[in-house]
């Protein structure tokens, strides 16, 4: 399974990782090594091309051990889920009828 949420999502959510690594003075390779220590090996060159946005598709797994190597909630690695509020599991506000 991948998100794809708004077309665009692949290079936003690369952007996102590469800022938020980068701001915790993470190399690529930590980062790699950091999500094989979770039990979802994502190698350093995959990590490269979706920061760079030459992965469109970013399978869910990626980015839920991404949010987690990183210590951020999912939301913050994906545009189109950024500044909703979630409450066991529906979208708040949002009728479930």
């Amino acid at each position: 399974m991948t998100l794809d949420l708004d077309g665009a999502s692949g290079a936003r959510i690369g952007s996102a990782v590469a800022a938020l690594r980068k701001a915790r003075g993470m190399s690529a390779q930590k980062l790699s090594d950091r999500c094989a220590e979770l039990g979802c090996p994502i190698p350093r060159s995959t990590i490269a091309n979706i920061e760079n946005g030459r992965k469109g598709d970013v399978p869910v797994r990626e980015v839920i051990t991404f949010a987690a190597a990183l210590n951020v909630p999912v939301r913050d690695l994906v545009p189109a889920l950024r500044g909703r509020e979630y409450l066991g599991g529906f979208e708040a506000g949002v009728s479930a009828a």
